[in-house]
């Protein structure tokens, strides 16, 4: 569940947090800049509505 503006976005410097929401599922993406001493890059965690809430 990737967009567009995400790929325009992630290349700012001060941008920390990006969370992505669904218009048509019931999910959302929560991408993360990692640490400086990192690996670098974005990690993402997946949420979807599974048995009643959200998993």
């Amino acid at each position: 569940m990737t967009g567009g503006k995400f790929r325009m976005y992630r290349n700012n410097p001060i941008l920390r947090d990006y969370l992505l929401v669904s218009s048509t599922q019931v999910e959302m993406d929560l991408y993360q800049r990692q640490e400086a001493g990192g690996p670098g890059g974005w990690g993402v965690d997946d949420f979807e509505l599974s048995g009643g809430g959200f998993g």
